[in-house]
């Protein structure tokens, strides 16, 4: 027979927006509790390259205006936060860059795109000046226009760290979770520590599974059908020449390249997405290597990676279905009884994913009973990608 508990919340997924999701049922003062099977951020929070968009890029052609609205507002979240003011202290998250930087692609369409996006965020984008560019654009030529952009870009592990130690005592690794009806549209959350069953009565169940919400969702009235994926072909360049954060712009509304930086055992390991990680999914990891290698010297073909390694990673994206299976504009939530399905679509947003979800929430309860999951041990942080065993450096 398995153990009962009894919460507010119970989060299924450690990844950002299950996290942020159980910190304000915290901070609210709910009994809550997370389930994960892996390790915290392990997917798509820790393969994120950690920008918090403001709707910079999206004023980019082909962009929808409705993400740039969300972003920005996520954005005054963040900053809440990390300066110790917000619903959630974030002041021990590092700060990898306080900003990022547009940079042209060699063509003049490029350039043009570049002052478009700035013409319309004029309050965060301004051009910068020769004698104001970074060390990354000191040796870059006159043709090229370097544009910079309020978007700070956090450390993704850092904010894994941050947000468990707010939750300290309500993270648990399990072996399974699952839902079980108990009523009509009413579910709770069986999960499973070995041998051992615990059915986990909850007033609010979140789905923050990432790919797993699917699985979960199996027997809730077809709830599967409203996840789509959209898979990612990242690039990690080891000992980079000097750090970068930021958006070459090409032609379209997607940038060419989106790179940022990190220090790994003293050296300077790059993260590349963008266009090259969205368009390389048919390519092996030699050909990705090498389209990205001239992706590079094309966008920076004033810095020298002789000394560098180059390895790929392959990302499942997992988001709430569009018509079209298009990618969202926003964060999706879908709601089924008590059970809510969330897919946060970008790290930016998962401070407003779960201030919709908090929306339903009602008073603690009074019989709320946790020992059957107290004292669980605990998930732990997931290593940044290029720190992992098994990569194939090249």
């Amino acid at each position: 027979m398995a153990s009962h508990a009894r919460v507010d919340v119970a989060v299924v997924g450690g990844g950002v927006a299950g996290l942020w999701t159980l910190a304000l049922a915290v901070r609210r003062g709910l009994s809550a509790v997370l389930f994960e099977r892996s390790a915290l951020g392990d997917g798509q929070t820790i393969a994120s390259q950690g920008i918090l968009h403001a709707g910079v890029k999206y004023a980019l052609p082909g962009e929808a205006a409705r993400e740039a609205r969300a972003l920005g507002a996520a954005a005054r979240v963040w900053e809440a936060c990390l300066a110790g003011d917000g619903e959630i202290d974030l002041r021990n998250v590092r700060t990898l860059s306080t900003c990022t930087h547009l940079w042209t692609a060699p063509e003049v369409g490029a350039r043009l795109a570049a002052r478009g996006a700035a013409a319309l965020f004029r309050s965060s984008v301004r051009r910068l000046g020769r004698d104001e560019l970074p060390g990354a654009f000191a040796d870059s030529p006159e043709g090229v226009e370097v544009y910079e952009a309020e978007e700070r870009v956090i450390e993704p592990s850092g904010l894994m760290h941050a947000l468990a130690e707010f939750c300290e005592g309500r993270l648990c690794r399990v072996d399974e979770s699952r839902l079980e009806p108990e009523a009509p549209d009413s579910w709770a959350c069986v999960v499973r520590f070995g041998q051992e069953e615990v059915r986990v009565q909850a007033a609010s169940v979140v789905l923050a599974a990432g790919e797993g919400n699917a699985v979960l969702l199996n027997g809730v009235h077809g709830g599967k059908e409203f996840m789509q994926r959209r898979p990612l072909h990242q690039v990690m360049i080891d000992a980079a020449p000097v750090p970068v954060f930021g958006h070459c712009v090409g032609l379209s509304g997607v940038p060419r390249l989106t790179v940022t930086s990190a220090m790994s055992r003293g050296r300077t390991v790059w993260y590349l997405g963008g266009g090259v990680a969205e368009s390389g999914l048919e390519l092996s990891t030699d050909e990705q290597i090498e389209r990205a290698r001239g992706e590079v010297a094309s966008c920076l073909p004033w810095l020298e990676f002789s000394a560098a390694r180059w390895a790929t990673l392959r990302i499942d994206r997992a988001e709430g279905r569009v018509v079209g299976r298009k990618r969202p504009e926003s964060f999706i939530v879908r709601r089924f009884g008590n059970v809510s399905a969330v897919w946060p679509t970008k790290l930016a947003l998962a401070p407003l994913v779960a201030a919709e979800v908090a929306q339903s929430w009602g008073e603690p309860r009074s019989d709320a009973d946790i020992h059957a999951v107290k004292n669980r041990p605990m998930p732990e942080v997931s290593r940044p990608p290029w720190e992992r065993e098994g990569i194939e450096w090249r």
